[in-house]
């Protein structure tokens, strides 16, 4: 393994990739070649990771060739104006050698800058002035312009024919309001004989800088144009080149990544040198993720690509990889649009629509989805739909195990477990010899949280793998030429069983609820797919003990797992292929009714505890078995659970929660069937409601005690539309309490008085007979 260049600027001309070195003595030509006492400002101009600094060493190599003497200033670290100043004056003494780095009478020559205010155009300033154009105190003792004569006479005496050179390097890395300071000082004030100053900055950032600062008005460039004498763009590097020394950057990596997709993608790689290591540094960096994978369970060249798009557009594409419609417009671009590659190489334009002739397929990449996430204008947006369309190309094959999506999030949410891991578990555990050593290997993969508890993401991960392991292995018997093959592939796949029960029966990963409802409907799926198939005798083993896995394994479910299970109605919608076994349709059923009784009891038990149904107002109607209290057909209004139910309800007579559940399941009745919002259907509580023996119960319970005028109000009205929509008063008896409530707290002034029916089925004492069976006895 390699390790990855660092990225740090060259500084011999053998280093030179890109053919600056040319450049670069041209200018250091110049600057030997000038005029004696002559003093120049040159300009080396490019962008960001360009190799400006790179070409800095290389002039101050072939600067130092000619004799003269040479000093670097890291301006960008200042942070005031003052600082600047006093860095200038400590690069241009020590080269003369005019006095120590603290030199007073030096430093004394020069104003101290506060803050920079002129414009372009402002007459030059005296040495005694500030730059806001006002008015100094001369330093103490002498006069600031005999200091400066003085320091130009000793610039003469000491340097002789040799010249200084200073090299000002991320000029665009400064605070902007300290740029126009080093601009206006090295014009104006460090403007002496023989001292050079080369200067690496990016224009723009320069002329932005100067704009937020005040200088140049409109024209910020013909400011900068005044203060640099000798700009020197850096010339974009021949193609060759690049690809040269992208190669030489991928080589350098070794087997820290995949060359051969890299080398393939060299044409999608940033020009920017810089980038380019920064990318490639990037992957090195990921290496230890990236071995967890499996050569052919990742699409390398897809994966690289997210990772090129997430390198340079981190925040973009942290939001694409949020919108899941836009991420299956890239996977399926190829077959969306029937083949056609959109690699957008050199048909797109900087919208990242094509120019190509077919219009209906220029209005397609034109409302492409990722446009939303592009930066909005320039380069930046060219290159991130040109990576987005190589990935588009890409996608039409989308191979390997892992969705765009992740491999967007790689870093983030990296898999729990991967396809080699989860073979490399599987040969431990079948190498492991007993029981207790095959279920130390599965616990050990599982791994623990910090609270000693089975790790639940890394168990589920696990699971998931087993069954897929079974599934390749189950795959690998039926495709295989050779019955000896096949019976291999068969001897493995039962080692995958074992490795399925050492999770359900050794570790109990589902009665811990370490694994939930997701896993569990995971294996049904997955051996639903293997009950389809294979039904020549001689699988008929194979297919009881799946069955028995099956059953086994749903007795292990805690019941609110169970009531999971059928939330998502996973049990009964296979029914529609139409294509499983009776034996295995019939050992549905007989799971979902299980499941479906279990989850009447859980419901039942929830009306004696405190606020036991309040949940259920502000969740789905799918959800915690919340639709078997409004299904007819539910067990839960089953005939025994119905008795249950009503021995429940008689508890509300001695325990104030109970009642208060069943008011609560009184007015959500009424509400489904009166008001019909939310989560409550309409149709099936005006069914229930229909029931005059559910009816009597839960008004009895919910009225067994006194209650406030507060809470008799709801109950009350709900009763009233009751009595109007054709609902018997002898099924919703009044006890003694709600009589007096009614005089005491609604009276003459409310809705209406209890009626001479209602008053005859008061009951005195809520202790009258409450349905037909009670009646009867």
């Amino acid at each position: 393994m390699h390790a990855p260049r660092p990225d740090s600027p060259i500084r011999r001309p053998d280093e030179d990739q890109f053919g600056r070195d040319r450049l670069a003595q041209s200018v250091a030509d110049l600057l030997h070649h000038a005029p004696a006492g002559s003093s120049m400002r040159v300009g080396i101009y490019g962008e960001w990771g360009e190799g400006r600094t790179s070409v800095l060493r290389l002039i101050e190599h072939h600067v130092r060739q000619h004799g003269h003497a040479c000093a670097r200033l890291a301006l960008w670290m200042a942070t005031s104006p003052e600082q600047v100043w006093g860095m200038l004056v400590d690069a241009v003494t020590e080269q003369v050698d005019a006095a120590t780095n603290g030199d007073p009478a030096t430093r004394a020559a020069f104003p101290q800058f506060h803050r920079v205010g002129a414009a372009d155009g402002e007459r030059a300033l005296t040495p005694d002035e500030s730059l806001t154009g006002e008015r100094r105190r001369a330093p103490a003792g002498r006069n600031a312009a005999v200091h400066r004569d003085e320091l130009r006479t000793r610039i003469h005496e000491r340097l002789g024919e040799r010249k200084v050179a200073v090299f000002v390097d991320d000029l665009d890395r400064m605070p902007p309001a300290i740029v126009p300071t080093l601009l206006v000082s090295l014009e104006q004030l460090f403007d002496f004989p023989s001292v050079h100053y080369v200067l690496a900055l990016s224009p723009t950032v320069a002329k932005d800088a100067l704009t937020r600062a005040g200088f140049g008005g409109e024209h910020p460039g013909r400011f900068l144009d005044r203060i640099v004498e000798l700009p020197v763009h850096l010339p974009a590097p021949d193609g060759q080149a690049v690809d040269r020394f992208i190669d030489r950057e991928i080589a350098s990596l070794g087997e820290a990544v995949r060359v051969d997709v890299l080398r393939d993608l060299a044409p999608l790689l940033s020009p920017n040198p810089r980038k380019v290591k920064s990318f490639l540094r990037y992957l090195s960096s990921l290496q230890t993720e990236l071995r967890r994978f499996a050569s052919h369970e990742v699409n390398w060249r897809m994966l690289y690509l997210a990772q090129m798009l997430r390198s340079e557009f981190p925040d973009e594409t942290r939001r694409l990889a949020e919108d899941h419609e836009a991420l299956q417009d890239i996977e399926c671009s190829v077959a969306r649009h029937g083949g056609r590659h959109t690699s957008g190489h050199s048909n797109a334009n900087a919208n990242g629509s094509s120019n190509g002739s077919s219009n209906g397929h220029a209005q397609d990449e034109h409302r492409r989805p990722e446009e939303a996430y592009a930066p909005e204008e320039g380069d930046g947006r060219h290159r991130f739909l040109r990576l987005c369309s190589a990935l588009r190309e890409q996608g039409g094959f989308l191979s390997g195990r892992y969705r765009l999506r992740e491999m967007l999030r790689l870093v983030e949410t990296p898999p729990a477990l991967t396809w080699l891991e989860a073979n490399e578990l599987f040969a431990e555990y079948v190498a492991a010899g007993s029981t207790p050593e095959r279920e130390a290997v599965v616990a050990h993969w599982i791994g623990t949280t910090s609270g000693g508890e089975p790790d639940a993401a890394r168990a589920a991960a696990v699971f998931r793998a087993s069954l897929e392991l079974r599934g390749a292995l189950l795959d690998a018997a039926d495709d295989a030429e050779f019955a000896e093959d096949a019976a291999a592939a068969m001897a493995q796949a039962d080692e995958a069983t074992a490795l399925l029960r050492s999770q359900i029966d050794d570790l109990r990963l589902f009665d811990r609820r370490i694994l939930g409802a997701e896993s569990w409907i995971a294996l049904f799926h997955h051996l639903l797919k293997w009950c389809r198939v294979h039904r020549q005798s001689e699988y008929a083993d194979l297919r009881r003990a799946e069955l028995r896995l099956l059953e086994e394994s749903a007795l292990a479910l805690p019941t609110d797992t169970q009531l999971a299970v059928l939330e998502t109605n996973a049990l009964g919608s296979f029914r529609r292929v139409g294509d499983e076994p009776a034996v295995f349709i019939k050992a549905a059923e007989r799971l979902e009714s299980q499941f479906a009784t279990k989850g009447a009891g859980v419901l039942l038990e929830r009306f004696t505890r405190p606020e036991g149904l309040d949940a259920f107002w502000g969740i789905e109607f799918h959800l915690k078995g919340k639709h078997h209290l409004f299904d007819a057909a539910s067990p839960f209004h089953a005939a025994a659970a119905r008795r249950q139910l009503k021995a429940v309800a008689g508890q509300a007579r001695e325990q104030v929660e109970v009642q208060k559940n069943f008011i609560t399941y009184f007015r959500m009745l009424c509400y489904g069937a009166f008001e019909g919002r939310g989560s409550f259907p309409r149709i099936e509580c005006r069914q229930l409601l229909k029931d005059r023996t559910l009816v009597r119960t839960v008004w009895k319970a919910a009225v067994a005690q006194p209650v406030s005028a507060r809470i008799a109000a709801p109950l009350r009205s709900y009763r009233e539309t009751l009595l109007q929509t054709g609902i018997l008063a002898s099924d919703l008896l009044l006890p003694a309490w709600w009589r007096r409530l009614e005089k005491s707290a609604f009276g003459p002034d409310g809705a209406r008085d209890v009626s001479d029916a209602e008053a005859a089925a008061v009951v005195s004492g809520g202790d009258a007979p409450a349905d037909e069976e009670d009646r009867e006895a």
